[in-house]
């Protein structure tokens, strides 16, 4: 039942009680979102494909591949080829787990 249903034929005090007791719901909702999930920024971050490869003695097209093959996404911005943090975090985990 949504809160209007629920305030529809309810008196004014009556009223006032169900909406602080649903804007309490909500903002332990949006507490509980804000202490599980990640920021943003940490969604967004990217690392160079390119510079990954020198770190791991590759070429840029050998790590490029080798990140696909394992179900990581590769973009190309520009002249660069980037992996956003998460995907290559979550490609690091599926390959240690082999």
């Amino acid at each position: 039942m949504t809160t209007i249903q629920r305030t529809e034929k309810a008196s004014p005090l009556e009223k006032f009680i169900v909406l602080a007791g649903d804007l309490d719901q909500l903002r332990s909702r949006v507490e509980q979102i804000t202490q599980t999930e990640q920021s943003i920024d940490d969604l967004c971050d990217t690392l160079e494909v390119e510079e990954l490869g020198k770190r791991y003695g590759v070429s840029l097209e050998t790590m490029r591949k080798r990140l696909k093959q394992a179900g990581g996404q590769v973009f190309k911005i520009g002249k660069k080829h980037v992996i956003r943090k998460i995907r290559f975090l979550e490609v690091l985990e599926a390959l240690e787990s082999q």
